[in-house]
């Protein structure tokens, strides 16, 4: 900041709850004669962090950072007026051991943890430090956020705009102790190698350019105008695993050269004319001097294989105790030159009693020495994962699950408690009509594990009619042990997420013109204009198409089914409803109608609104249908008697499910010829029709058959016709018994010979009546004439 009486500053309060301090800058010509030329003869300094226009503390891998804006020009001022060299915005990281915030240090202690199994000790923070300045040109403010795994420091400029810088350092490992450097033969090579003893490293070297973060050639940076810089190349770098100011390490190639350690000079060696290849040779002595033998120091130039005069020496190792059980994955070993190195069991802690004893090559045996290793136990971070969430527009208070797998660490923490860190940090602020808090609530249990497992779960209510998305950054914490030097890591790595606040479906509207409907049973299809009115799709801008269903159908009273109540239904987009009662169906019922769009439901929106309504089904008299003969002919009969017709009825259908034990009986309810018999037509239990007809007569008659239930009503009658068919009945008379006639006497008549003489019965009574006479006799000679019979 500027010590100038025209500065000053001013704070200001983010809705997040945090404060930033702005310093407002002084006119442009109070510094503008401060600054000078470097000596490239391109690059203005400032001495000092001058300018400061913002100040931005973050934390990335555990580290605390501070982002200074700079600008000497006025904030106001446009672009073309201020012409003056801005300074590079400088990045700064607090220094545990000072506590205070200095340039970026060359190992993070997360870094060192994963390299050297501790962090860095205090007395070799400040060892290595370099300053870390971004070109933002006249910056305005720092933004730093995480998403899609990526650390983004964002910058925001009057003069370079918005940039985006990814905020990750590249680990330069194994140079540690160099020996000897050596570059390719080739002239138009350029890598070089330079083997250490202090790391036992073969380390590959890059000449490459430089670049800022604008993407700009730089100039100057590796000793003149224009030169190139070496370059890192991690993935062609031969290392071995060591031991490290007393502490076991780990590679990440686990490549083992253990002659490394004792390099002491390179060279190119002949080409191999079969592969085309040529090999690098390296010189190497015993890597320490407390031996006599061995080639120490170097003989100079002498590449080659010289054995050791002097006798080899090994080690015996042995877990002499051990807590807990099965502590070691890889049991402790000494190599040749006293390196100590060993695989502790993962999640272990406690104290091995290791015993270590050395054999020389002549059979000579020292001494046991024993060691104790202890594992502390250290805290580790909470885990969890973030997934995007989509809420909707006027949705009111929404709650989304937007962190899943939520635990303290690994099983012996599940005890420790879990809570997010605050501030929350998310955009769009202005956005929110309640700001968006985060919890955590319980969501199971690991079922490998048994430990409780829990969900993060983000509240918020967005602003009436904007859609947009917000970023959320949130960093987890648990309770456990928070002491930094022994390694103990309670807070996560912050995580990003995206709140998209998307625009949705409206809910559809409507109203019925009536509460309930009442039709009596069996009258077929129904038809009401009007039944539902006001139908909406959802406001004016949503042109969806919108249809009618019943959504639910409930029985309140009677026998029959819900779901086979109707046989057709039916709403139009006009609201005209259609319905057709299956047959013998009644009963009272509650239908929930639904009106649907084809809007959806997503992000909370909805395409549907259900109103009900009833309807009364009263229940008629029902009989049930058969079928029976249209025509049963007869003929007439000389003498009373009855004939019976089984099965008159057929077919006879099920009663309703409400009328099943109905008692019902088949009866003539009329006859249209009662003269035809003697006694009515009537028809028994078992349906069998029984006719009386009075002797001699002939006609037809018209019965109707119907089924009368126990309160005397009848069901619809079905016609019968009995057709009785006249037959033509013999004449009757009576003879006398003898007729006597003398011989010789002639013709001879015989009165009344034939009397009661009746053509049949009355209906008969005009039919003439003629006889015909045959005899035999035992005289065929006996007559003249045959007899006969005459008219009286």
């Amino acid at each position: 900041s500027h010590s100038s009486s025209s500065s000053s500053s001013s704070s200001t309060r983010r809705r997040d709850g945090t404060s930033r301090r702005r310093l407002l800058q002084a006119p442009e010509r109070e510094i503008s004669g401060v600054c000078h030329l470097g000596d490239d003869g391109q690059t203005w300094s400032l001495p000092g962090l001058r300018g400061v226009t913002s100040m931005t503390h973050f934390r990335s891998k555990g580290e605390d950072y501070l982002a200074l804006a700079q600008s000497v020009c006025r904030r106001s001022a446009p672009r073309g007026e201020c012409t003056i060299v801005q300074p590079r915005s400088a990045v700064l990281q607090y220094h545990r051991h000072t506590g205070q915030f200095g340039e970026l240090l060359a190992i993070t202690s997360q870094d060192s943890q994963r390299f050297y199994g501790a962090p860095v000790p205090d007395s070799e923070l400040a060892i290595h430090q370099a300053a870390l300045r971004i070109n933002a040109g006249r910056a305005v403010d720092f933004e730093f956020v995480e998403a899609q795994g990526m650390s983004l420091l964002l910058s925001s400029s009057i003069s370079h705009g918005c940039s985006a810088l990814e905020f990750d350092f590249e680990v330069v490992a194994g140079l540690g102790g160099a020996a000897a450097v050596i570059a390719e033969p080739d002239p138009a090579s350029s890598t070089v190698y330079v083997v250490s003893q202090g790391d036992a490293s073969l380390v590959t070297l890059q000449q490459s350019l430089r670049f800022d973060s604008l993407g700009y050639v730089l100039g100057g940076g590796c000793g003149g105008l224009n030169d190139t810089c070496l370059e890192f190349l991690p993935r062609s770098t031969l290392s071995q695993a060591a031991i490290s100011t007393g502490r076991a390490t780990q590679t990440s190639t686990g490549w083992g050269f253990s002659l490394l350690g004792g390099a002491a000079a390179l060279r190119w060696g002949s080409m191999d004319e079969a592969s085309g290849k040529r090999h690098l040779e390296v010189q190497t002595v015993m890597p320490r001097n407390e031996l006599v033998c061995g080639g120490v120091p170097p003989v100079e130039g002498a590449f080659g294989l010289f054995p050791a005069s002097c006798q080899t020496v090994s080690f015996t190792v042995s877990v002499a105790q051990s807590v807990p059980s099965g502590f070691f994955v890889t049991e402790p070993t000494v190599d040749a030159g006293g390196g100590l190195s060993f695989e502790v069991s993962p999640l272990t802690v406690g104290t091995a009693e290791v015993s270590v004893t050395a054999t020389d090559s002549a059979g000579g045996e020292s001494r046991s020495g024993k060691v104790a290793i202890t594992v502390i136990n250290v805290n580790h971070p909470p885990t969890f994962s973030v997934n995007d969430v989509d809420g909707g527009v006027g949705l009111g208070l929404q709650e989304l699950v937007f962190a899943t797998g939520l635990k303290p660490g690994p099983v012996h923490e599940g005890m420790q408690e879990l809570s997010w860190a605050s501030p929350l940090n998310y955009t769009q602020q202005l956005l929110f009509e309640s700001a968006p808090e985060v919890s955590i609530r319980p969501a199971g249990s690991d079922p490998a594990t048994g430990q409780p497992v829990y969900e993060g779960v983000v509240t918020f209510q967005a602003k009436e009619g904007v859609a947009f998305a917000s970023l959320v950054t949130v960093v987890l914490r648990d309770n456990g042990p928070r002491d930094r030097l022994r390694g103990d890591n309670g807070v996560s790595d912050p995580q990003s997420f995206f709140i998209t606040v998307q625009a949705v479906n409206k809910v559809p509207q409507f109203q019925l013109s009536v509460e309930g409907i009442v039709i009596n049973e069996g009258l077929g299809e129904q038809r009401i204009p009007g039944f539902a009115t006001n139908i909406d799709s959802g406001g004016d801008a949503e042109a969806q198409n919108v249809t009618f269903t019943i959504s639910s159908l409930t029985r309140l009273s009677g026998l029959f089914p819900a779901d086979q109540l109707f046989t057709s239904f039916n709403v139009t987009v006009d609201g005209e409803l259609t319905f057709e009662v299956a047959e013998s169906f009644n009963g009272d019922f509650v239908i929930e109608l639904t009106l649907r769009d084809d809007g959806g439901s997503d992000f909370g929106g909805t395409d549907s609104l259900t109103i009900p309504f009833y309807l009364n089904v009263s229940a008629v008299n029902s009989f049930p249908n058969f079928t029976s003969p249209t025509v049963i002919e007869l003929s007439e009969t000389m003498v009373e008697e009855v004939f019976e017709y089984p099965r008159i009825a057929t077919n006879i259908s099920a009663l309703p499910l409400d009328e099943a034990s109905k008692p019902l009986q088949f009866v003539i309810t009329s006859n249209s010829a009662p003269e035809l018999f003697v006694q009515q037509p009537s028809v028994s239990p078992d349906a069998t029709l029984s006719l009386s007809l009075v002797p001699y007569a002939s006609g037809q008659a018209t019965l109707t058959l119907a089924l009368r239930d126990d309160t005397g009503a009848v069901g619809i009658p079905t016609a019968i016709l009995v057709s009785v068919l006249p037959v033509n009945n013999p004449p009757t008379f009576r003879l006398s018994k003898q007729v006597a006639a003398v011989e010789g006497s002639g013709r001879t008549s015989v009165h009344d010979f034939v009397r009661d003489i009746v053509a049949g019965p009355p209906d008969e009574a005009s039919q003439g009546v003629s006889f015909r006479v045959t005899f035999t006799s035992l005289t065929p000679s006996l007559f003249l004439e045959p007899p006969s019979i005459g008219p009286n």
